[in-house]
């Protein structure tokens, strides 16, 4: 009877890690869906300062969301979104707008990618 009470405790244990895992993917999707908007508002506006701030923050953000994230997600599209938000400052700075752009929707398109795989679905686990 002990090992029954283990293998619910660990079975627990795995349901709450899995949720913690999706909860924590969807708040960094729709945050950085935030901070991309920010960043769009501020091209559509042409400020060029609230731009660099936007993309810095957008930066900071990942980097620090990149470490928790690591966990539960692969490396590989991790690492994609990286690089793609590591060309942000100098697209921003010299003023390229255009790839700017395009790469912000590169990174939108990844992390919804991500989240849309997370779940535990037919499709997915299939």
């Amino acid at each position: 009877m002990k090992r029954v009470y283990i293998a619910l405790a660990m079975l627990a244990l795995i349901a709450i890690a899995c949720f913690y895992s999706l909860r924590k993917v969807n708040r960094a999707y729709y945050t950085l869906e935030d901070k991309i908007e920010l960043v769009y508002s501020a091209l559509d506006q042409n400020d060029r300062q609230q731009l660099e701030k936007n993309v810095d923050d957008l930066c900071a953000y990942w980097k620090d969301e990149e470490r928790s994230l690591v966990h539960f997600v692969r490396h590989a599209q991790i690492d994609e979104i990286t690089k793609s938000i590591a060309r942000l400052p100098s697209f921003a700075k010299y003023g390229d707008y255009a790839d700017l752009s395009a790469e912000l929707n590169c990174i939108r398109l990844q992390m919804e990618n991500i989240r849309d795989s997370e779940p535990p679905t037919w499709n997915n686990l299939l």
